[in-house]
Order: C-alpha cells, then structure tokens, then sequence
C-alpha cells in the first residue's frame, strides 16, 4: 500500500502537463448520410515531464457510444428498457516498451499527433436527453506496468451533421392555404424549413373571415418537439412543447392587410426563439434507434357574434439543425443571439440564397450598360462580333460606326461597302509571295543559302523566319512594297450568298487557283455545264 501511495505521488510530480488537443472542438459533416462527404480529425497528445517518468505504454482511444432506453409505464412500477452499445472505435499506440517492460522518458515536452478520417454515414452526436444519447470520447492513458498508477486525460468530441449546400429545406417555404366554410379563410406559413439551432423560426398569418361578424379572440404558437426511440421491435414516443408564444392582439395584429383591395382580415408575423440548450430542446435526427422531429403548430381561437367560439388547429414540419457559423459550447448552449434571418444569412458561404428577400432585385436587362467597363456591357454582340474581340491590325476601321447594339443585324448597303473596301485576295496572295522573295534575296547574308525544297539554314536572319502568316509580318510587307497595286474589285454579297447545286459542285474543276479573284456565281454556274455537254463521250473499257 505504501508503494502504491508513493508511486503516485512521484507520477503526480513527474507530469506537468498531460491533454489531448484538437484542432476542432467538433467535427461538421454536410449533407446526409448517404451523400456526405468524409471529414478529418487531426489533434496532437501533449505529455509535458519534469522529470524521468517510467512507462509501459502511451496509448489513445475514440469511442462512440449509444444508449437508448426509457421507461416503461406500469401500473404499479417503473422499470427501464435499456440498451447501450459501442458502435465506434478506433486506437493510437505512441509509445510500447513491449510485454513486460518498462521504458524511462526523460524529463522534457512530447507532442504524439494523431490523425483519423471520420467517414460521411458517422451517426451524429446526440447529446441532452435524459436516459439516452449518443456522444464521442476520447481517452489518453499512461500505462506505468504493474503496481504503478496509471494516468489518464479525457477529451469530448462532437459530431455535427448540418444541411448541404443545395439542400432544398433552407429556401423552401412551407405554407397552409385553406378555408373553413363560413368562418374563415387563412394562409399560415415560414420563409424556410430549415433553422438553426438557437435561433428563431418565423410564423407569418394572414386570415380573412368569411362571414361577418367573426373576430380573433386568440392566437397561439407552439414548437413541438417528437421523440421516437426503438429498440428492436419495441417503440415508445414522447412529446413536448420546447417553445411557445401568446401574441398580443394589439401589437402582433395589423387590420385590414390589403385596404387597396377592400378585403377585410388580420395579418401577423412573428419571431420565435429558439431555446439555446440541448436539454430544452434537440436537432432534428433520426440515427440508431433515436429520432427526433419538429413542428410548428398554430392555434388561433375565434368567436362569431352569437358568441359561438371555435378554435383552429394546424401544423407545419420545420427542421431544426446545428450550423458551424453558431457553434454549442461544452455545456451544451449557444452563447450567440441570432434571429432565424441572421442565421440564414450567414450561412451565405454554403447555402443558397433565399428567394423571398430577392423578389423585388433589379433584372439584369434594365441596367443601362454604358458605365460599367465589363465585356458583358461593352460587347453585346447577339449576331454580330464584340467589340471587344476586334483588335487586330486589319480592322483598323471606325470600330464605334460599325458597332450595332443589342444584336441589331447590319444592313446589307454596309455589308457591301466593307467588302469593297477588303483588298483582293489573289492580288495581295501574289504581292505577299513577291515581297518576300525580294526581301529574301536582298537580306539573306554570306554564308547561308535558302532552296525551295529545304528550309533556310541556321545563317538567315531570325527576323524573317517567322510565319509569313503573322500579323507582323503582313505589315513589313505592305510596308516594304509600296510599288505593289491591290485590285479592288466589285463583289455582290447577295451573289456570294448563293450555293451552287451538287451537280455543279461535282462537275466544277477542284483545281482552280485562288490566286485570281472570286468568279462570279453565273460563271461557276454556266460554264461547268457547257464543259459538260461539249466534253466528247468515252467508251467504256471492257473487262478483262
């Protein structure tokens, strides 16, 4: 007993420092379990010795554990259904002596990291119910050997299962439009499904009486929570009311809602707030064996001249759910106040925006353009080409004339004006292989040679090996050959426009020059037939 006490006490004063440090207090899987992607944890064991400390091991464990149970109702006792299981788990070993051995750690700070890939189906932490969870832990351990006191440090984990960024719950608005005959026409909504955990869920009314006299004596707003657990074949549910709401006939309800339109009603919206505690209340979940639901129910009292009271019922799912942008501390409560909108809104970063702030935004057709300098404002091209793609040297032209907004097509008069204005292609082709052949024979230096059927030798000046096809090299040679004269000749687009037949197609000569200029359409068209009917018949050659 006496080693024992003093082998404690000199562990005591050996370890300084001895923790498990995470580098997230919690672990954010989005999206559902068959479509959640998988999440790393990564942390580091901290082990800090004054002096030489002997061990066995060091060694660290996750576990996940579930428990469901409740208890059962009977007539004279209370007894428990219960059923708890490890259903995660996952080990480190840092340090082994080996069976049977001890190792000595002198005095200094040691760092153990640790790193494990939490896959996406991980069931979620469910933490604040009273005989039933499901929780994550973490524990280091120093095995001293035999007769030793062992030292140990704890560190909880949680698993936060959130809504993926497309999820159709965090804009979608649920809504009730209906009537009860001769009493009242109502329409009950909330701008989204979806709500954060804390914050608060809005309920927007609108009623219309359908007959007179009838009036709103009171209006209630409850947020019901559903707690379904099994086990096996064995089921139980609970319910409970996590938040509710009396509104204020003065200041909650405004009459009429529509003056313009003459229809007489009341119309509300209120904020409800969220409890802040996973004991009040939970995220909606549905994982081994524990499900959790949520709804939004409306209970509005009316009373008709007679004094006749009736009372309307009516309910609306809404998905409670734990976002990173407002984290739960390790007491289970979110320290931050948020309204519903706000924690929407901040989920900006993943989440869709809603549709029902944007109704009214600005459409891009009615902005004017002309002050923002984008491509999209400068170049509207529709069926022309953008001004912003004509830079090229040949396009030297009053660009702004040309220009035709909003995709009005050019007229044909100024069509053909520019093609007019085009150099001819057989004159400048020709002027092209001229120029070049002078400026080679003039500036091809001694010492190097240039044939037709090889490429120049390493002599010739690197200044005009490049592609005769360059936008550079076509302005040395116009530069160079001023005694070179372009043809312009007169060209009809509606006569370009026009495509032969295939007959003329086949029949025309493939091996006609491009050098000349462009034929006329009546000559492609006249002139291949005639060559066909004067073209003497040849027999045809018998087979061998």
């Amino acid at each position: 007993m006496l080693s024992g006490l003093f082998a404690a006490s000199t562990s005591a004063s050996a370890v300084k420092h001895f923790a498990i440090r995470l580098n997230s207090s919690f672990i954010v899987l989005r999206g559902s379990d068959q479509a959640a992607s998988s999440a790393l944890l990564q942390g580091v064991l901290v082990l800090c010795l004054a002096e030489s400390l002997k061990v066995h091991n060091i060694h660290l464990r996750l576990t996940g554990t579930c428990r469901v149970a409740w208890h059962n109702k009977g007539r004279h006792t209370r007894r428990m259904a219960k059923d708890e299981s490890i259903f995660y788990e996952k080990d480190w070993i840092f340090a082994d002596a080996g069976k049977n051995k001890i190792e000595t750690l002198p005095a200094g700070n040691y760092e153990y990291p640790f790193t494990v890939t939490i896959p996406g189906d991980t069931p979620e932490s469910v933490e604040g119910l009273e005989s039933s969870w499901i929780v994550y832990r973490m524990r280091a351990s120093i095995d001293r050997g035999k007769f030793a006191h062992h030292l140990h440090t704890r560190k909880h984990l949680r698993i936060v299962r959130t809504l993926d960024a497309h999820d159709l719950a965090l804009s979608h608005e649920m809504s009730i439009d209906n009537f009860w005959a001769d009493k009242l026409d109502y329409h009950l909504s909330t701008p989204s499904k979806a709500v954060v955990f804390g914050s608060t869920v809005k309920a927007v009314m609108r009623l219309s009486p359908l007959d007179k006299g009838i009036s709103i004596s009171s209006i209630t707003l409850d947020l019901e929570e559903i707690q379904d657990f099994r086990m096996g074949f064995k089921r139980e549910r609970y319910k409970r009311i996590v938040s509710s709401k009396k509104l204020d006939l003065v200041e909650d309800l405004d009459q009429p809602f529509d003056e313009e339109a003459g229809v007489d009603g009341w119309r509300a919206s209120h904020e409800l707030a969220l409890p802040k505690s996973l004991k009040e209340c939970l995220q909606d979940t549905d994982c081994l064996g524990i499900r959790i639901r949520h709804r939004l129910n409306f209970n509005i009292q009316m009373l008709s001249l007679n004094g006749v009271s009736s009372e309307l019922r009516a309910s609306l799912p809404v998905a409670i759910f734990i976002s990173p942008q407002l984290p739960i501390g390790d007491n289970n409560i979110v320290s931050q106040n948020l309204t519903g909108t706000q924690a929407l809104r901040d989920l900006g970063s993943f989440a869709p925006p809603l549709y029902g702030e944007h109704q009214f935004d600005q459409l891009y057709s009615d902005i004017d353009p002309s002050g923002f300098i984008t491509p999209a404002a400068i170049g509207e091209s529709g069926m022309n080409t953008p001004r912003i793609a004509l830079s090229r040297n040949v396009s030297s032209e009053a660009l702004q004339s040309h220009y035709s907004p909003r995709g009005v097509p050019v007229a044909p008069s100024a069509l053909s004006s520019r093609l007019q204005n085009l150099p001819d292609i057989g004159s400048h082709h020709e002027a092209s292989k001229l120029s070049s052949a002078n400026r080679t024979n003039e500036r091809t230096p001694s010492g190097s040679s240039y044939t037709e059927s090889g490429p120049p030798s390493p002599g010739r000046d690197s200044d005009h090996s490049s592609n005769p096809l360059s936008r550079r090299g076509s302005e040395e040679r116009r530069v160079e050959s001023p005694d070179i004269q372009y043809v312009h000749k007169d060209l009809d687009p509606v006569a370009l426009s026009q495509v032969p037949s295939y007959f003329t197609a086949i029949t025309n000569d493939s091996r006609t020059p491009i050098s000349v200029s462009l034929p006329h359409y009546n000559v492609v068209v006249v002139e291949p037939l005639a060559l066909a009917r004067a073209a003497p018949h040849k027999p045809a050659l018998a087979a061998p």
